[in-house]
């Protein structure tokens, strides 16, 4: 990907001059750049500022006032000897007692030859952030750090796609008491590299861990888990095991890349890009020159009504795209299952979502294994399993069962409403209650008979139904 866009909202009370000062600042702070010397070209236009130096390096500030507000952008253009010209644009977007930045950066070959390399947040937006300037989105403050999060209702809406928040989520999930899928300074990392881009989310511990899960349910968390999340969608991409993903710095990358595709083909939002910005200006440059032409007014309402159209069809463009986008974000949030949860859902009932596709790959993991295949065979297995991943949430149902069976005192009542919830029906028998699977196959009765003062009767009936379920091969290794 060669373009990296992105847009935040940031305080308000920032200023034209404040903008303008901290362009200066990180100009002046790149080792490469000879801009703002005294050799210097500088064009004072009444809209504009040019300052052209040598080796085609550039800077383009622009300004406009507008209807409750004013925009303010800058475009920094610099060759490098690899035949490339990196361009950055910047806009401070301040209309109507809001404010966003908005960031676009390109690498543009100079010849086919020329390898394109995708670009990296500037610099800006760290001096920005720094600064304070990271505004309200949703319910967290921007800002490039990871966000403690031990609010279960936020972390439900989070992982459901109820935000408010329009930036997208990283979400990490505890792996025990103390750990979480990346090393604490990987995530501290990633959020530093992602503030403004994305928020980095993780759960203040385990126990907050194990509520989010049963809140959740089925489709709860993954322990020790990353999770991409994107508003009105929820989770989009999982992963975990950063071994099976090629260790911690890969799957670092595959985060980074995955939230930084999602925002950059979002069309904006909340702030103006540098294009709208150049028309703006030139728009209002046309109309103080129609006061001095008696001609120029039906050229101008023919420029005027030509803008406009193309306008409008880019914007129609844009929403055909992020239509196109949130529908193949959900396949690919689906495509991670051996089996979809549409055709599982002629199958049977499931106990989680996700299950039928879990225990095909116990089965494919099995075969691999404990039976003797022809090469042709081995591999496509290997692929089919490289290809997919187990949910997680047999794990999840694990835990909360050996959870619900720890107390003996309570726990018949605890682990009748987990079978209850994964489909069984309560029945009488002899004085015991029995839980009879009537909605899902292969499975037998189970009766709850906890006695109060037998400390272990009730780990021995959550290891019970544990087996009965089979859960122990429907998760990673």
């Amino acid at each position: 990907m060669s373009v990296l866009s992105f847009e935040f909202p940031i305080k308000p009370t920032v200023t034209k001059a404040q903008f303008a000062a901290q362009v200066i600042a990180w100009v002046r702070g790149m080792n490469h750049s000879r801009l703002l010397e005294k050799n210097d070209r500088i064009d004072i236009f009444s809209d504009e500022v040019v300052v052209s130096g040598g080796d085609g390096e550039s800077l383009v500030v622009k300004e406009v006032d507008v209807e409750g507000g004013f925009v303010s952008g800058v475009r920094y253009d610099c060759a490098d000897l690899q035949s490339r010209i990196w361009r950055t644009e910047i806009t401070l977007t301040a209309i109507g007692g809001g404010a966003a930045l908005r960031s676009r950066s390109e690498c543009i070959p100079l010849h086919v030859d020329a390898k394109v390399q995708a670009p990296k947040k500037p610099y800006f937006i760290k001096l920005a952030l720094d600064d304070d300037w990271g505004g309200v989105d949703g319910e967290f403050e921007v800002q490039g750090r990871p966000i403690e999060i031990g609010d279960i209702d936020t972390a439900f809406n989070a992982l459901s796609g109820y935000l408010n928040a329009k930036l997208p989520i990283i979400y990490f999930t505890r792996e025990g008491e103390a750990r979480y899928l990346l090393k604490d300074k990987t995530i501290e990392s990633l959020a530093y590299q992602l503030g403004g881009i994305a928020h980095v989310l993780i759960e203040k511990d385990f126990e907050t861990s194990k509520r989010i899960a049963m809140r959740m349910g089925e489709s709860g968390p993954i322990g020790g888990a990353a999770f991409i999340l994107v508003p009105e969608i929820g989770i989009v991409r999982s992963i975990y095991g950063r071994e099976r993903f090629g260790g911690e710095k890969v799957v670092s990358e595959q985060l980074l890349q995955g939230v930084s595709s999602f925002v950059t083909n979002r069309k904006p939002r909340i702030a103006w890009d540098f294009q709208a910005l150049t028309e703006e200006s030139m728009r209002q440059l046309r109309k103080i020159l129609s006061r001095k032409s008696e001609n120029f007014d039906k050229w101008l309402e023919a420029q005027e009504s030509d803008i406009l159209a193309r306008e409008k069809e880019e914007r129609r463009l844009q929403e055909t795209i992020d239509g196109l986008q949130s529908t193949i974000l959900r396949m690919e949030a689906n495509n991670v299952q051996l089996y979809s949860d549409e055709k599982s859902a002629h199958i049977g009932r499931q106990l989680y979502k996700g299950e039928f596709s879990d225990r095909l790959r116990s089965v494919l993991e099995y075969t691999l294994e404990e039976c003797s295949l022809n090469d042709r065979t081995r591999e496509l297995i290997v692929r089919i399993l490289d290809s997919s991943e187990f949910t997680g949430r047999a794990g999840v149902l694990e835990e909360r069962i050996k959870s619900a069976g720890r107390d003996s005192g309570k726990a018949d009542a605890r682990l009748a409403d987990i079978l209850l919830e994964i489909g069984f029906i309560k029945a009488r028998q002899k004085g015991h209650p029995v839980y009879e699977p009537v909605e899902l196959f292969g499975l037998q009765n189970q009766i709850l008979s906890c006695t109060p003062s037998d400390h272990h009767s009730g780990r021995n009936a959550s290891a019970q139904i544990i087996r009965m379920l089979g859960l122990a091969a429907l998760k990673k290794r």
